[in-house]
């Protein structure tokens, strides 16, 4: 029988390929790169012309780096979706949009 301290705290990270510690650390670095979205396009709603593409840009770049741990097997949650639908790699991943900007700060 599972304990429920193994159900609550370790079942997912295991099932995700994971140690409790490695799962800990990607959700938090994934929920500061949101909070920091969150907080320019509060700005940009604000003032127009300012982070134009910060929380469009950080949500690809999340969404790049959730995929490529699920698709190479590093990560991610290996291979199942919350709602137990099967996982395809890529399948998630937003088009380019005119909010892309390439690595000089011009809109690609």
């Amino acid at each position: 029988m599972q304990s429920w301290a193994d159900w609550l705290f370790f079942e997912h990270p295991r099932r995700a390929g994971e140690t409790y510690l490695q799962h800990l650390f990607q959700a938090s670095r994934i929920s500061v790169m949101l909070l920091g979205a969150a907080l320019a396009a509060a700005v940009h709603g604000v003032v127009p012309r300012a982070f134009e593409c910060t929380a469009s840009n950080a949500a690809r770049r999340i969404v790049r780096d959730v995929d490529t741990r699920l698709a190479d097997g590093t990560g991610g949650h290996g291979g199942y979706a919350q709602d137990g639908e099967a996982f395809q790699a890529g399948g998630g991943s937003p088009a380019k949009s005119e909010h892309t900007v390439d690595g000089g700060g011009k809109r690609a």
